[in-house]
């Protein structure tokens, strides 16, 4: 997500008519293989979450454009790809990586837009809750298993 018209592009692919253009299949999972079908076309719209991720340092320029785009309601800060795009791999508390994670959390603010981040250990989630973060990436079922199996054969 480099810019407003990726949001817009975004928007229109996960939206069916007249919100986007999103295909509208009669036979799937989704609407229980046609049983649902019209429910499903009524409702998908505003059912549908749209998560766009800020990780580049040209996306932080243009937040406040991408996030102005009617239908977005997360902007997830990828917190790795971000401190690694400008110049500082792995290092979330340099001051560009910081100023950047306040910028975008600033515009989805104003937006109206649910600003998200990783929040991978309890310590870290209760701090970025308290911070106002509202969406978070906890982890991943790889690292939950391994934490999980490593807990049971240390018990």
């Amino acid at each position: 997500m480099e810019s407003a018209a990726d949001a817009e592009r975004v928007v229109r692919a996960t939206h069916f008519p007249p919100v986007g253009e999103r295909g509208v299949a009669g036979t799937t999972r989704a609407n229980e293989y046609g049983e649902r079908f019209d429910d499903y076309v009524e409702t998908a719209n505003d059912e549908t979450l749209v998560v766009v991720q800020i990780e580049s340092p040209s996306a932080v320029e243009s937040v406040e454009d991408i996030l102005a785009v009617d239908g977005i309601d997360v902007a997830f800060i990828g917190e790795n790809d971000l401190s690694s795009a400008y110049g500082y791999p792995g290092e979330k508390d340099h001051p560009t990586v910081t100023e950047a994670v306040q910028r975008v959390f600033e515009a989805a603010e104003a937006n109206g837009v649910y600003p998200g981040i990783a929040g991978r250990t309890p310590t870290t989630l209760t701090e970025r809750s308290n911070r106002g973060f509202q969406f978070f990436l906890l982890g991943a079922d790889l690292s939950f298993m391994r934490t999980g199996i490593e807990e049971f054969l240390d018990g």
